[in-house]
């Protein structure tokens, strides 16, 4: 396990093994983060919240409260990721993209543009997006 400077992890939170967490985190309480995972620098994470594992979540990111993110994902780098969201499994998400509240996104889904902007929106299995 790799965990760099300038870190703050909140009350109740586990992180499971074989983890890479970058520099300047900020991570709130009540989560559970699981293994085998990349998590890149410059980040903050809400409250309240579900990461599975095997995953790769890039830099610069923002993600908000009260969410599930599966397993299985590839997330880029320079995000802002709302919150009360459902994010499935086995799903690739690219960078640049600002993703509303209160947002589903289910299983199998490619995005490689900002198909996270519209809010209550529900995606499906095996849908691609550019």
């Amino acid at each position: 396990m790799y965990i760099g400077q300038n870190m703050y992890i909140g009350q109740n939170t586990y992180i499971g093994q074989n983890m890479y967490i970058g520099q300047n985190m900020y991570i709130r309480q009540n989560m559970y983060i699981g293994q085998n995972m990349y998590i890149g620098q410059n980040m903050y994470i809400g409250q309240n919240m579900y990461i599975g594992q095997s995953m790769y979540i890039g830099q610069n990111m923002y993600i908000g409260q009260n969410m599930y993110i599966g397993q299985n994902m590839y997330i880029g780098q320079n995000m802002y990721i709302g919150q009360n969201m459902y994010i499935g499994q086995n799903m690739y998400i690219g960078q640049n993209m600002h993703g509303h509240s209160d947002c589903c996104c289910a299983y199998s889904v490619r995005c490689t543009y900002s198909i996270l902007k519209e809010p209550l929106a529900v995606l499906h299995t095996s849908h691609q997006c550019t």
